[in-house]
């Protein structure tokens, strides 16, 4: 009997131990299951997201000689830690983006500068390159579109921008060593972004001389050194990215609310539901189509091509130009090279061949007409006049006297 009572007393012991445990061996890991998050976990996209970043190797990307030496992957991690002489490796998508919802985590394990480039900017800002740059930088605040910063002051006036319509970002300096997520909403000439949860631009939009409807890669910036207070004086700019996921987005209209520069100063938006061009110009667009490209273009200076041929159209080939592109773009959002396009375009109404427009029945002069009242001009009152017709022509986009697309491939 004392025997039994002894068994079951050892039993009720053993099994209470076991109880008190339990739980310390559960936290600790210890039971067999972490409940640290696994390097499988990371890199796997949200529903209705692609992973721009499988966490495994470069697939997807497109890396530079200096790129490749200067990114490597560790533990599901796109990290950059050592120091770059001279721009020229960043890590660029493969495929090109017009319409998305980014989203990513970046780490900065020290004082650093970076950040995530998308879209092209039309005016040639010097020292800045061709796409936006949303910043992310551990001091002197992140979150800046650097088009705003580093635009001249020239084509700002010209432009009128006002400080009024310059985009506004809270003072945010991300802590060093601590993993940050940034959401970036790209639609039209629309922005939106969020950092940590945090809204920093709601719907902000951008001018539509300043923002291209092309689409262009997504890059990840590898900064040069820096130096200066508090910097070190060859500062690596280190940086590590990680869950890279991007969501496709159906284009917005482009005519819905389009913003025009008014002739005495000030700004006005037009709203507008209406079709861009009568279903008549689809036929001249499919014989534009049909058309083979002129020997004089080549491919290879197609800007400069069109820098020479543009300033040649008389105010009514310039809207006529824009109009026929505008519909293109909307019935061909694939075409195979907008470049190649557009010249056809140029070329076709350059040539008279286009239908005139609704109560006109004035022929419009041809490109080489037009060439010969311009002469005694300087390029930049040619430059003048062209504007001057773009800002006036209403339901057009003034950026397209520069929308000329690039036949180049990154």
């Amino acid at each position: 009997m004392h025997r039994a009572l002894g068994f079951r007393f050892r039993r009720c012991l053993m099994a209470l131990i076991l109880l008190l445990l339990f739980p310390f061996c559960a936290a600790t890991g210890q039971s067999g299951t972490s409940r640290t998050p696994s390097v499988k976990a990371l890199n796997v996209p949200p529903p209705g997201f692609t992973a721009l970043f499988n966490g495994r190797d470069f697939t997807g990307w497109r890396l530079s000689a200096k790129a490749k030496k200067m990114w490597v992957i560790e533990d599901g991690v796109l990290k950059s830690p050592g120091l770059l002489e001279e721009w020229g490796a960043d890590l660029v998508t493969e495929k090109e983006y017009r319409d998305f919802v980014l989203m990513l985590d970046f780490r900065m394990p020290a004082i650093s500068d970076s950040g995530i480039m998308f879209r092209r900017i039309i005016p040639k800002i010097p020292n800045f390159g061709d796409q936006e740059q949303f910043n992310l930088r551990s001091r002197g605040g992140m979150g800046h579109l650097e088009s705003f910063y580093f635009l001249p002051h020239g084509i700002a006036r010209r432009m009128t921008l006002t400080e009024e319509q310059e985009p506004k970002v809270p003072h945010i300096d991300p802590e060093v060593g601590v993993w940050h997520t940034v959401k970036l909403t790209m639609q039209g000439r629309t922005l939106s972004a969020e950092y940590d949860g945090q809204v920093l631009y709601d719907r902000f939009t951008y001018p539509n001389w300043m923002m291209s409807l092309e689409p262009a890669p997504i890059r990840l910036q590898k900064h040069v050194f820096v130096s200066g207070e508090g910097l070190g004086q060859r500062n690596p700019c280190p940086i590590e990215f990680r869950n890279i996921f991007i969501k496709v987005l159906d284009p917005s209209d482009p005519t819905a609310a389009v913003r025009f520069p008014a002739q005495q100063g000030g700004r006005r938006e037009r709203q507008t539901n209406q079709p861009l061009m009568k279903s008549r110009d689809a036929e001249p667009l499919a014989r534009i189509d049909k058309t083979e490209l002129l020997p004089d273009y080549d491919p290879a200076k197609h800007q400069e091509y069109v820098d020479q041929h543009w300033p040649k159209l008389s105010p009514e080939q310039v809207k006529r130009a824009i109009q026929l592109w505008k519909l293109k773009q909307e019935i061909d959002p694939d075409m195979p090279n907008r470049g190649f396009s557009f010249v056809k375009i140029m070329t076709y109404v350059a040539k008279g061949e286009s239908l005139p427009a609704e109560n006109d029945k004035q022929k419009t002069p041809n490109m080489n007409d037009r060439a010969k009242s311009h002469k005694g001009k300087t390029p930049e009152s040619r430059s003048s006049i062209l504007f001057t017709t773009l800002e006036n022509a209403a339901g057009l986009e003034i950026a397209e006297l520069r929308l000329v697309p690039s036949t180049r491939e990154e």
